[in-house]
C-alpha cells in the first residue's frame, strides 16, 4: 500500500503542478499584458509630454507675439495720432492761406508789379524822348521865329529904305 499511495501522493503533486503551471501561465500572460497595456500607456504619456511642450512653447511664443503686436498697435496710434494733428494743422495752414490769398486777390500780384514797373521805364522813356522832340521842335520854333523876325525885319528895312 506505501507504494499505491506513493503512486497516487505522486499523481496527484503532478495533477497540483498542472494545476499551478497553469495558473502560473495565466498570470505570466496576464504580467505581459499588463506590462504591453503600461508601455503602451507611457508611450502614450510620454508623446503627450511632448505634445504639452510644444503648446507650452508656443504659447510663450504666441505671447511674445501679443505682447509684440500690443506695442505696435500702441505705437501705430501713437503715429496716427501725431499725424492726425499734423493733417489738422496742414488744413488749418491751408485755410489761412486760402484766407490770405482771397484777400490779397485785388491786390496786384509779383508778377504784375514787375511787368508795370517794366512799362513804367518803357514810358518814362518814351517821356524823355518826346521831351526832346519838344525841346528841338522849340529850338527849331524858336530859331523859326528868330528867322522870320530876321527876315521881317530885312524886308521892313528894305522897304524903308526903298522909300
Amino acid at each position: 500500500m506505501g507504494d499505491i499511495l506513493h503512486y497516487i501522493d505522486f499523481h496527484q503533486l503532478q495533477i497540483e503542478n498542472k494545476q499551478h503551471a497553469t495558473k502560473l501561465e495565466e498570470r505570466n500572460e496576464e504580467l505581459f499584458k499588463l506590462k504591453q497595456t503600461t508601455s503602451a500607456t507611457l508611450t502614450n504619456l510620454n508623446n503627450q509630454k511632448d505634445n504639452l511642450n510644444a503648446l507650452m512653447t508656443q504659447h510663450e511664443w504666441l505671447k511674445a507675439e501679443i505682447q509684440s503686436r500690443t506695442q505696435l498697435k500702441k505705437n501705430a496710434v501713437k503715429d496716427i495720432a501725431g499725424l492726425t494733428n499734423q493733417i489738422d494743422a496742414g488744413r488749418r495752414r491751408k485755410k489761412q492761406l486760402v484766407q490770405q490769398q482771397a484777400e490779397t486777390n485785388g491786390m496786384p500780384q509779383v508778377d504784375d508789379y514787375v511787368s508795370l514797373k517794366a512799362e513804367l521805364y518803357e514810358l518814362k522813356d518814351a517821356l524823355r524822348n518826346w521831351e526832346r522832340k519838344v525841346e528841338i521842335v522849340g529850338m527849331e520854333a524858336k530859331r523859326s521865329r528868330t528867322l522870320r523876325r530876321k527876315a521881317n525885319n530885312s524886308i521892313k528895312s528894305s522897304t524903308t529904305s526903298k522909300r
